[in-house]
Order: structure tokens, then C-alpha cells, then sequence
């Protein structure tokens, strides 16, 4: 059996967006799992990591899996990447629970776009978190990354993504994959809608995957 994977989707969005993903996932054998980011995933990030950490735990725990996959969905890709952090801060081994981590269109060190939310009451300041010079992007990218991160983490990102670029997308130290469609303006939802960039994160997944027998 392939390794479970869990999918984290984006802000403002619900777990229903991630639905795409999962059907061209289990088609491939995978069995996929939201995780319940309540709010239109509009809470600080600190708060949705404990979030996928509880998920990755129940997870490991129900399915009785070595490991699992981590996909993230724009916000839900910088969600992956700090929970890979709070994880790096705990004993080594911790890591070994995660095969691969994979942002999807994720603005790793963050986008102008959260400008335009400030105003909002509720979440408009928790968006702030998003802004490249927010104190949390700081924080995140503030040292260098542990290896043990990067070597688990794969970037995707279209060049039609009108909230991440691929410089905005990647990390220079982890994997960068060019998705095969994304015209501007669109490419952004592209890449969870098109059927040729989901069989891309597929195939990402699949690399290195070792079978499992659940117990």
C-alpha cells in the first residue's frame, strides 16, 4: 500500500476545495485525509500546525503506516513547512513519521496579496501572518533550514500563479517542480484543478515509496 497521505487546504477555503486532489490520489491507491482547519483556515498558523499534528498522529495511529505524505494547498503549504519545523525542534526520529511534504502554489515567504484583507474584521489581522515581511515569515526563514527538512520537501509552482511566483513558491534548498499547466491569471487554481499537475503530484509522492502492510 502506498503511504497515507494527508492534505491541507488554503485560506478562505474548506476541505472540499482539497477534493480534486483526493480523487486523482485514491485512483492512484492512495488513501488521502483532510485536515479539520476550522474558520475557512483563517487561524494564526502556530495554531494549524498543532492542528496537523494531531491529524498526522491519529493517522499513523489508524492506519498503523510508517509514514505519511504531507500535501499543502497554498496557506496550507506554509501550515506543512512550519509544522516540518516544530517537528525539527523535537527529537530527530520525529521526522522519520513524514515520507514527503509537497506545497502546492504555496507562498512560502509570503505575498502582497494579504494587503488587501487587513481591513476585515475577525481575520483580517490574523492574514497579516501572510505579508513577506510579517513577523512569523521572519521567524520562519530567520536560520538556515535543517537538512532533514529540505530533503523532504518538494515545491510545486506554476509560472501563472498570480499569488506566488516561483521564486515566492520555492525553497532554494528543497525540490522545485515547473507544474505542466498554468496560465495567468488562473494558474494558481490550475494546479489543484488540472488533471496533468495532480498526476505530477503523484508521481512526486510515489518516488521512494516503499510498501507497507496495515497490521
Amino acid at each position: 500500500m502506498k503511504y497515507p497521505t494527508i492534505v491541507v487546504h488554503g485560506f478562505l477555503a474548506t476541505s472540499l476545495t482539497n477534493l480534486p486532489i483526493h480523487v486523482a490520489l485514491r485512483l492512484r491507491g492512495f488513501k488521502t485525509f483532510n485536515v479539520p482547519l476550522p474558520g475557512l483556515n483563517t487561524q494564526i498558523i502556530d495554531d494549524a500546525a498543532r492542528i496537523l499534528s494531531q491529524k498526522v498522529e491519529e493517522v499513523i495511529r489508524d492506519t498503523q503506516a510508517e509514514k505519511v505524505n504531507l500535501v499543502g494547498v497554498s496557506k496550507g503549504g506554509i501550515i506543512v513547512l512550519n509544522y516540518l519545523h516544530l517537528l525539527s525542534q523535537q527529537e530527530s526520529v520525529s521526522l522519520e513519521m513524514i515520507h514527503k511534504a509537497v506545497t502546492v502554489g504555496s507562498p512560502l515567504h509570503g505575498t502582497f496579496a494579504v494587503k488587501m484583507l487587513k481591513g476585515l474584521p475577525g481575520f483580517g489581522k490574523r492574514a497579516q501572518e501572510l505579508a513577506p515581511e510579517s513577523e512569523f515569515m521572519n521567524q520562519l526563514h530567520g536560520s538556515s533550514r535543517p537538512d532533514s527538512i529540505s530533503s523532504k520537501v518538494t515545491c510545486i509552482y506554476t509560472d501563472g500563479d498570480v499569488l506566488s511566483n516561483q521564486k515566492n513558491a520555492t525553497l532554494p534548498e528543497a525540490k522545485q517542480i515547473r507544474a505542466p499547466v498554468g496560465l495567468w491569471p488562473v494558474g494558481h487554481y490550475q494546479l489543484v484543478l488540472d488533471p496533468r499537475n495532480l498526476g505530477v503530484l503523484a508521481a512526486e509522492l510515489q518516488i521512494g515509496q516503499s510498501d507497507f502492510r496495515n497490521v
